[in-house]
């Protein structure tokens, strides 16, 4: 009687903690772009709650693609302030506005007539993105957020050996305002 009465007391705490647990707010995100696979980019980022209307992300990407013409491939970091703007969602949930920056370094290549020429570019930016994230499944485990907005980026290369800008084509340069966008999946604890 007695072993019948202990399984069922632990059974009891494992299912009132497990209640605890599905109650507790997600504090936690650990997220992937699965779009930017499509472009040979691995685009990784967590998410960290600091109270209910506001949550810190950093984002990691690491590509390597190219053409005939140019390869390049490198990394980029992106921290992010984020605001959740919904009264009735906490953070991580509901709609967002996120100022972020971003620096990025590539190892360029190029070679032409047997020739190959290198160099090296770094880029510095930011701007502000609005999207919305939406807690999903069993215990709002998963996350889709997705975003989109202005961004501004400043590129500067160092060339290595006789490399100059005129080997590589990079179609108008690298620097100025673009468009920031993106839509992440993710696990929330």
């Amino acid at each position: 009687m007695k072993r019948i009465l202990a399984v069922a007391f632990l059974l009891g705490c494992g299912i009132f903690m497990s209640g605890e647990l599905q109650a507790q707010v997600r504090s936690n995100v650990v997220k992937f772009n699965p779009l930017s696979l499509a472009v040979g980019t691995f685009n990784f980022s967590y998410e960290r709650v600091l109270n209910d209307s506001k949550a810190v992300q950093l984002g990691v990407y690491f590509t390597s693609i190219g053409t005939d013409a140019l390869k390049y491939s490198g990394y980029g970091i992106t921290p992010e302030y984020r605001l959740y703007l919904s009264e009735s969602k906490g953070a991580p949930e509901g709609w967002h506005v996120t100022p972020f920056l971003r620096y990025s370094s590539f190892n360029l290549s190029t070679s032409a007539e047997g020739m190959e020429e290198s160099a090296t570019m770094t880029t510095f930016g930011g701007g502000v993105v609005a999207g919305h994230q939406w807690l999903f499944g069993q215990s709002d485990r998963v996350t889709l957020d997705m975003y989109i907005g202005p961004k501004y980026d400043k590129a500067s290369f160092k060339y290595e050996g006789s490399a100059g800008e005129e080997d590589f084509d990079l179609n108008g340069g690298l620097s100025g305002f673009w468009i920031r966008g993106g839509l992440t999946l993710g696990v929330a604890f």
